[in-house]
């Protein structure tokens, strides 16, 4: 494995010395999100910008205690939406390292398409990767494109567009 040189953020604020370094990726989600099992469904940030909105890369994998998983252990598509804004905040929380974790909502969807029902087959314990793209931001509102997908590459399992919603950051 290759060291990743350390990175710091700035605050942008008062231009400051950097704040902290970030860790380097892949990192455990755990430190990065409010969520508890069985609601945490990002077990690992793989790829991240080192500033707010910027690309990301997640791993997910559910356990069979999820409550978005079934008896025979399928995966209701519904848990691909908390997977992309799930992914959002472990961005957001990589991004803002060494400051006060800021909570954030998830206020919208749209254009959620899934290949196929039940999840596309997913099941509990397999490893899923999930991909955002943030395309517009407006006052805290950010637009975000995502994808579900296996890492094996064999196309997406589902796409959408989540609205999150991020309060300013507070300065003492």
């Amino acid at each position: 494995m290759t060291a990743r040189p350390a990175v710091f953020l700035m605050d942008t604020m008062t231009n400051a010395t950097p704040l902290s370094p970030l860790p380097p990726l892949p990192m455990d989600a755990a430190p990065l999100l409010p969520q508890k099992p069985p609601m945490r469904l990002v077990t690992r940030l793989l790829a991240a910008s080192a500033s707010s909105g910027g690309e990301a890369l997640a791993e997910c994998v559910l356990e069979a205690s999820s409550p978005f998983a079934d008896g025979q252990g399928n995966i209701n598509p519904v848990a691909f939406i908390e997977m992309a804004a799930q992914t959002c905040a472990a961005a957001q929380g990589y991004a803002d390292t060494g400051r006060p974790a800021r909570e954030g909502f998830l206020v919208g969807v749209r254009d959620f398409t899934c290949a196929g029902t039940a999840g596309a087959g997913a099941k509990t314990g397999e490893v899923l990767h999930v991909r955002i793209r943030p395309v517009a931001e407006l006052d805290g509102f950010i637009l975000v494109d995502a994808a579900v997908s296996r890492p094996q590459g064999t196309g997406p399992l589902a796409s959408l567009r989540v609205k999150v919603y991020l309060p300013p950051m507070e300065h003492s």
